[in-house]
């Protein structure tokens, strides 16, 4: 499956019909204009009807209504990339089972190569990166502004450590900054 091109195609028709301009991806304009998708907040999304009991979550697609629903309790950063990831959810996989809701735990969104289980989670990672920090706009922007994770997170609305990551994945760094690799340990927990 081709996530990028899926997200790179899903960003050039919200930005050809809507007129919208990137960075920073109006990510919740674009579930919602572009996929008719109700984007809702909730600090407890254990509380939305079809959410699993007792699993704190990040974000969830329920396709069947149409709706992302991501935790408000989150950075607004945070919140962006599982909106992002839903969107991915949606446009990558939901087409084929309408009726079967997506949960997405803050453990999902956590790179994890290692694991094919989570093979849909991994391509709706690589989606909400190229669709949030396209890889062309990332390129002129490290031109512009060198491979600074701060300076590119606030360009493209996104946090440090999914830019640092998006900068190593792209080969603009070759390793994750030391202090944001000890924020990613305790955050992998």
């Amino acid at each position: 499956m081709d996530e990028a091109g899926e997200a790179r195609a899903a960003l050039d028709r919200f930005t050809r019909i809507y007129g919208q301009t990137a960075p920073p991806v109006d990510v919740g304009e674009l579930a919602e204009s572009l996929c008719l998708l109700r984007v809702r907040l909730a600090d407890d999304l254990s509380g939305v009807p079809g959410a699993p009991a007792g699993v704190t979550l990040s974000g969830m697609l329920l396709p069947g209504r149409m709706e992302v629903w991501v935790n408000g309790g989150e950075t607004p950063a945070r919140r962006r990339f599982s909106i992002a990831h839903e969107v991915g959810h949606f446009l990558l996989h939901a087409v084929a089972d309408v009726e079967q809701a997506v949960y997405c735990r803050a453990g999902d969104v956590r790179p994890d190569p290692e694991d094919p289980a989570r093979a849909r989670e991994r391509e709706a990672n690589r989606f909400a990166a190229e669709l949030l920090m396209p890889e062309a706009l990332v390129a002129d922007a490290v031109e512009r502004l060198g491979a600074v994770p701060d300076t590119l997170a606030r360009a493209f609305a996104v946090s440090e450590l999914a830019m640092a990551f998006r900068l190593v994945n792209l080969g603009h760094l070759r390793a994750l900054p030391t202090d944001l690799e000890a924020t990613w340990q305790s955050w992998r927990g």
